[in-house]
């Protein structure tokens, strides 16, 4: 058994604080005067109880394991795709190969290094730009953490995707601005030619569909396939919205090409996805469960703003 770190002792104080306003909002709604006495009594009952848990509960009890799986994750390498701006985020050449240990920064890579941070993990990070890589690195455990994915049976394979999403960043396309007008639909692209950089991994869902009625290839970098459509050599650029939003925009390419609006596929959310060779896989379900106070409470939010405004 492992007392509790000060962030949950933090987390937990907060929560048991709401439950006890709660009740006892509820308790003193249409209750006589004479009863307030037993109330009170029970109110510090409550609290004692509670007090005794917050001090001897088991981390378990929160998703993070015991002593002996804590060793074991000495440290954690969390990757991302270094194409997939701003989950991952080289300030100097993001299209770039990018060597273990630089300090990479984007969306994904700073939620990450937060979370494992309140865990007091080390963590190392690193990029890649070869989807066969990443997934052969994830299967053998070289690397423990994806920071940013769609949902798809290769990754699944050799990795847990922690759900719920913690974003929502759907595929979409980028055109040059005069074509615009005219996409409304997937359907409209059809017979025309689209490229995508070539580590970029879509959902099952979506790979389906662009298998059966889009002519799209993995090709190349982010910034040569909006180049190729700026020149007119390929129609349309795929990727996820905020990717192609920024990328447009950090390379200046915004006069001549545009997201197309209303045209995403909604399957698409972002997750992490977890090695199931790591050896702090025993982290997913608290993982799990920040990622979702991240989500709610605007710590998300917060970062994706940081990164594009």
């Amino acid at each position: 058994m492992q007392l509790l770190t000060n962030h949950q002792m933090d987390v937990l104080c907060s929560i048991l604080n709401e439950i006890l306003l709660d009740q006892s909002a509820e308790l003193h709604q249409d209750v006589p005067e004479e009863d307030f006495n037993l109330m009170d009594h029970l109110n510090k009952l409550k609290v004692i109880m509670l007090t005794a848990f917050i001090i001897i509960v088991p981390v378990t009890a929160l998703g993070k394991p015991d002593n002996k799986l804590v060793e074991s994750c000495r440290k954690i390498i969390i990757a991302g795709n270094s194409e997939w701006v701003p989950y991952v985020l080289d300030t100097q050449d993001y299209t770039a190969d990018t060597p273990e240990d630089i300090e990479l920064t984007g969306v994904g890579m700073e939620l990450a290094a937060k979370l494992f941070a309140e865990l007091d993990v080390p963590v190392v990070r690193t990029a890649f730009s070869d989807q066969s890589r990443m997934l052969q690195a994830l299967r053998t455990g070289e690397i423990d953490l994806v920071v940013s994915a769609y949902k798809n049976d290769k990754l699944a394979l050799v990795a847990e995707i922690i759900s719920p999403a913690w974003n929502h960043d759907s595929v979409a396309i980028v055109v040059q601005k005069d074509v615009a007008a005219k996409v409304k639909h997937w359907e409209d692209l059809a017979g025309q030619h689209g490229i995508m950089e070539k580590s970029f991994l879509l959902s099952g869902e979506t790979e389906s569909y662009f298998t059966k009625y889009l002519q799209v290839k993995h090709q190349g970098s982010l910034l040569d396939a909006l180049k190729s459509v700026q020149q007119g050599q390929n129609n349309y650029v795929v990727g996820s919205s905020l990717q192609l939003n920024y990328a447009i925009r950090a390379n200046r390419l915004d006069d001549s090409l545009v997201v197309v609006k209303n045209l995403s596929r909604n399957a698409d959310d972002v997750h992490m996805a977890l090695s199931k060779r790591s050896a702090c896989q025993h982290y997913a379900t608290y993982i799990r469960k920040r990622l979702q106070e991240y989500a709610k409470n605007g710590t998300v939010q917060t970062v994706v703003e940081k990164y594009i405004r």
